[in-house]
């Protein structure tokens, strides 16, 4: 198991992602590259922070502010979904939103806002369409965290009961890819037997630990690489 700086876990083997961000180190390090993972699995939720405070700004009706909310919110869920990105700041912005999330801060601003511009039912209406977003959005991250379980070579049950464990594993896959095709190392995932020695990927633990002591506390104790540990 992995886990991002604010505590998302997924179900990868350490080794495996490890060795997959030795390929991109010293350029770059770990820390940036699980940043930048939970970057993109936060996607959809900074885009629903911003444009909300943009139709709280513009008083929009309760009504158009409920169905732009879902609309824009859900279609850059589906963005990140099916990995497409290339909108300016796309990954950049939910990247530092990121950093923001779990103190209560985002929820306070969006009520503060909303309610001095749009009063209670322009508020209710945005947090309403918030809602439905987040649970359309669970049960496809559970379908597709079950699927991809299984083709790493999980058993279905067992990747059905982790299934929200493995969705954002495809966000850290994707934050690899980024950059990858920036640095010019190979995009393939699909690591040798060879990069999966501890040797050759345990200094990119070593650096996390000195920079980020506070990030790689989170990770599991006694972690031997296997997949679901």
């Amino acid at each position: 198991m992995i886990v991002l700086p604010r505590g998302i876990k997924i179900y990868l083997p350490r080794d495996y992602s490890f060795a997959l961000m030795a390929r991109l180190y010293p350029k770059v390090d770990a820390f940036k590259v699980l940043e930048k993972a939970q970057g993109i699995y936060r996607i959809h939720s900074a885009v629903g922070f911003i444009t909300g405070l943009v139709y709280f700004l513009l008083q929009l009706p309760p009504l158009q502010i409920a169905v732009w909310t879902f609309c824009v919110t859900f279609a850059f869920y589906l963005l990140r979904l099916f990995g497409i990105f290339f909108i300016p700041g796309q990954v950049v912005i939910p990247t530092i939103y990121s950093r923001f999330t779990g103190f209560g801060l985002i929820t306070i601003i969006i009520f503060a806002v909303g309610l001095w511009r749009v009063g209670i039912i322009g508020t209710i209406a945005y947090i309403v369409a918030r809602l439905v977003v987040e649970g359309l959005t669970m049960l496809i991250d559970r379908k597709a965290g079950a699927n991809f379980g299984v083709n790493m070579g999980m058993e279905p049950a067992f990747a059905q009961a982790g299934a929200m464990y493995l969705a954002p594993a495809k966000d850290f896959i994707n934050a690899y890819k980024l950059y990858a095709v920036r640095f010019g190392v190979p995009v393939d995932v699909e690591v040798s037997d060879e990069e999966l020695r501890k040797e050759n990927w345990i200094h990119v633990w070593d650096d996390l630990v000195r920079k980020w002591p506070q990030v790689a506390l989170r990770f599991p104790k006694d972690d031997d690489g296997e997949l679901g540990k």
